[in-house]
């Protein structure tokens, strides 16, 4: 599936917020995700990997909040803490 994202439109992709399974998505044009049965992403392919303007980049407080707290809540329940992270950077448009 080809698609944008908000970087490009301005709001946030619904095809990308709710992924379906066994699916690769093309986004802008260089960056290919591919998910599982599970429709989490197992593979990323990125055609360049240049640092962009800040017009380019994308970053949700609201979002990011929220996989924070899901990820501390399963971390904790097997005593871990949970690193969260951008299997594409910011800077790179991620």
């Amino acid at each position: 599936m080809e698609t944008s994202s908000r970087a490009m439109t301005g709001a946030y992709n619904p095809d990308l917020r709710n992924p379906l399974p066994n699916a690769t998505y093309t986004v802008d044009g260089r960056f290919h995700y591919t998910t599982d049965g599970w429709a989490r992403t197992v593979r990323l392919e990125v055609d360049r990997l240049d640092i962009v303007g800040e017009a380019f980049r994308s970053r949700s407080s609201y979002i990011q909040s929220k996989v924070n707290k899901y990820g501390s809540e399963l971390a904790a329940d097997i005593d871990q803490r949970y690193e969260g992270g951008h299997i594409v950077g910011h800077q790179f448009g991620g």
